[in-house]
């Protein structure tokens, strides 16, 4: 999928905007770019010329229209009139990289002085592609339009110095081919000076404190993680860091005396799985929220134990620290999550976050005294804080849960935040507290309290009663894009046997509600793949368990109202028979199980009742006339009734339906399914007529209910076609993109934000 980047314009005469195939991309892969070019002005334009400044690392390989003989990045137009416009594609190759693996282990004893630089990278030239794109003419001066695409790369960095003993044993390693690093280090050093005699008796003295420092960056997944430790009398340490392609983990058991750093973040990425499955996001700006962002500085004598697993678009992360000196920790879930901490004196806390669940579990104890802590002969840091800690969960403009202790002489508390509308707290404290509640504009509790209190505390916060008086889950599959890879179907006249791919890639959503009247935890969910596929895009959590034929997932809980949801990718190219657009929906059916725990050894479980699967294809005889299938599987022992919305996207028109519609108003299709029996599939075939060309994205919303009335989540799937290009993009006098990549969708005008992003799914 191809995505906007920067425009520019002239003197209200020239514009130009320069996109391209991916935010991201690997060394060897091939990479495409679209420039679109048009007279914006009031004069004709003569002599105009194009030129592409092509970045280092990349090697030409075809344009569309050719460039001038003799060169590869200059295309002379001459003459462009008034409201004149054209395209120009062309395709570049990313050097690649040299095939390598590297691995190292050493051991070292000694005493006297220390230092280490090591730095691992897949990819040394560099992170970034940035392509500059450049219209002239004799009538305007250059206008500019440029592109970034990331290196999908990961790169670690080892930094160690000091004077007096030192122990370490060390292991790294390095492949090119799937960018992956990993560092397993356990080291030990303690301060001293020492001296070195050389000859002609002459000394060099030595009195340094150690720093260790060991970092990582994953451009492919978008995550950084840091373990630094300085100014540091004695450092014993056990460290574990890897990266690759898909996932970024940090493990840390450490004890030192100085001062300590951990630091990790997660930005959103093109590689992390979304609704749209692998297709390219927007690159991270600095105005981009992270997932997932924690730092943690210490100052004193501390012990810790981390770890942090990011995988997908998931985080896990335990931490147990404690000891005396200065603390300041601060921990954010987007902007949805906060856990923070700040103070001198003892420290003593254990914590669990599971950025899927916005589940954050916390045990904390904090007793103030004031700190000083000598970092060299002449400095040190003297401090006394009294502690601060908090916690909060919201919903943008509509709730929060909050707690704050500030000016805090001693604090024992457990609090669970088990999503964004439940929280619960016992804490003794002396000092001061406020808590906060807010619900839309239904409630809002403010309580302040000063002195030496007790404190428990539950919060839950739900708009709607519960569908059902008792445990009861909902689970879902949807099927959200079956698309092909191939970039042919996008270009057009890319060789595909040079760099072209082919593989029929099908985008599923696993939803698990809780609609019943108790919190269920754990929640286990277990996927059934189709016959013949196969997982290659991370799921957005990671599986306990995953096998060529099922994945499991161990999820932290469900409250009341919550819905859990789960998006892999897999490629269904063997699972379909011969054309993978003719397909029975048996061949691409998840089966799905989902169970919950409560009351101790009580569980619920529940399996997906009703899924949909939609395809599309073009008449063979007419390629305007595309023919839709939707396929209502009933995969529960029950009967099922079921009420059937299709929204046809702008640009297309009913034709006639093989099932009788229930109605017809402004693109928005129904049909009612009276009865659906168990294990059945129910197809409705209908044929619409494209008026246009370009990329149609139809969405089709499914209603079920059981035999009683009880409603069910609804369930939705999405079917994408291409209508061939039919005009040169021009329509009147307004000018367009061609349709390879620029999408026509159809939503209903009633339909919710909520309602969209479950489409999406």
């Amino acid at each position: 999928m191809f995505i906007p980047a920067s425009s520019a314009e002239g003197e209200a005469s020239g514009s130009i905007m320069k996109i391209a195939s991916s935010t991201s991309v690997s060394p060897g892969d091939p990479l495409y770019y679209a420039i679109f070019y048009r007279n914006a002005g009031e004069v004709d334009l003569t002599e105009a010329v194009i030129t592409e400044k092509y970045p280092e690392g990349v090697e030409f390989i075809r344009a569309k229209p050719a460039p001038d003989e003799g060169s590869d990045n200059k295309w002379t137009i001459g003459d462009l009139p008034v409201g004149g416009h054209g395209m120009i594609v062309l395709a570049v190759q990313v050097t690649e990289s040299q095939d390598l693996e590297f691995t190292e282990e050493g051991r070292v004893v000694g005493e006297g002085f220390v230092s280490v630089r090591d730095s691992l990278s897949t990819s040394p030239g560099g992170h970034n592609l940035k392509n500059v794109a450049t219209i002239d003419s004799n009538e305007t001066g250059p206008v500019n339009s440029t592109v970034s695409v990331a290196i999908s790369n990961t790169k670690l960095d080892i930094r160690e110095h000091g004077s007096g003993t030192y122990e370490s044993d060390e292991k790294l390693k390095l492949r090119t081919e799937n960018t992956s690093i990993s560092m397993e280090k356990d080291a030990s050093s303690k301060y001293t000076s020492t001296s070195l005699h050389l000859y002609n008796n002459r000394t060099v003295n030595y009195s340094s404190k150690w720093t260790q420092i060991a970092s990582t960056e994953n451009w492919a997944t978008g995550a950084s993680m840091s373990e630094s430790y300085r100014y540091a009398t004695s450092i014993d340490r056990k460290s574990m860091m890897f990266l690759d392609e898909k996932e970024s983990v940090m493990n840390i058991e450490s004890v030192f005396n100085g001062t300590g750093y951990i630091g990790f973040l997660k930005m959103p990425s093109s590689t992390s799985t979304s609704s749209d499955g692998p297709a390219p996001s927007q690159l991270p700006t600095p105005q981009t929220l992270p997932l997932f962002e924690s730092h943690e500085d210490y100052f004193g004598s501390f012990n810790i134990l981390q770890m942090v697993d990011e995988y997908g678009s998931s985080i896990a992360s335990d931490k147990y620290a404690s000891g005396t000196g200065l603390v300041v920790v601060d921990k954010r879930v987007k902007d949805n999550q906060s856990s923070y901490e700040s103070g001198t004196g003892t420290y003593d806390s254990e914590e669990l976050i599971r950025t899927y669940t916005n589940y954050i579990a916390k045990d904390i104890s904090l007793v103030y005294a004031p700190m000083n802590q000598s970092l060299t002969n002449d400095v040190s840091i003297e401090s006394s804080m009294r502690w601060k800690e908090g916690m909060y969960s919201r919903i943008p403009g509509r709730s929060y849960i909050g707690e704050e202790y500030t000016g805090v002489i001693e604090l024992d508390k457990s609090a669970v935040a088990a999503g964004l509308n439940n929280t619960e707290t016992i804490a003794n404290f002396s000092g001061r507290a406020r808590y906060r509640a807010i619900l839309e504009d239904i409630l809002d509790f403010d309580e302040h309290y000063e002195g030496n209190h007790s404190i428990e505390r539950r919060i839950n916060l739900y708009s709607s009663a519960p569908k059902y008086d008792l445990p009861h889950l909902n689970v879902t599959t949807t099927l959200g894009w079956i698309y092909k890879e191939d970039v042919t179907t996008a270009l057009g006249w890319i060789d595909e046997e040079t760099i072209g791919v082919n593989e029929t890639i099908a985008i599923y959503s696993i939803s698990i509600e809780n609609d019943g009247n108790r919190a269920l935890a754990p929640i286990h969910v277990r996927d059934i793949f189709p016959p013949g596929s196969v997982l290659i895009h991370p799921a957005s959590v990671r599986p306990t368990e995953l096998n060529d034929t099922y994945a499991n997932w161990t999820l932290t809980h469900l409250a009341i109202g919550d819905v859990a949801t789960i998006i892999l990718g897999l490629d269904v190219t063997e699972a379909l028979p011969g054309d993978a657009s003719t397909h029975h929906p048996a061949e691409l059916v998840n089966r799905v199980e989902a169970c919950g725990g409560y009351n101790g050894s009580e569980r619920v479980c529940a399996t997906n009742g009703v899924s949909v699967v939609k395809t599309a294809q073009l008449d063979p005889q007419n390629g305007s006339i595309v023919w839709y299938k939707i396929y209502v599987n009933n995969d529960a022992n029950t009967d099922r009734t079921a009420t059937v919305t299709d929204q046809l996207p702008k640009g297309m028109k009913l034709l006639d339906s093989t099932f009788t519609v229930a109605s017809n108003e402004n693109g928005t299709i129904t049909w009612n399914l009276e009865d659906i029996e168990p294990f059945d599939t129910v197809t409705i075939t209908y044929s619409v007529e494209a008026l246009h060309a370009g990329r149609f994205v139809n969405s089709v919303r499914v209603d079920p209910k059981y035999s009683d009335g009880t409603a069910e989540h609804p369930v939705y799937a999405s079917a994408i076609i291409d209508v061939e290009q039919i005009d040169k993009g021009w329509n009147g006098s307004m000018w367009r993109p061609p349709n390879w990549d620029f999408e026509y969708v159809g939503y209903s005008a009633e339909t919710t934000c909520d309602e969209i992003c479950a489409m999406s799914q």
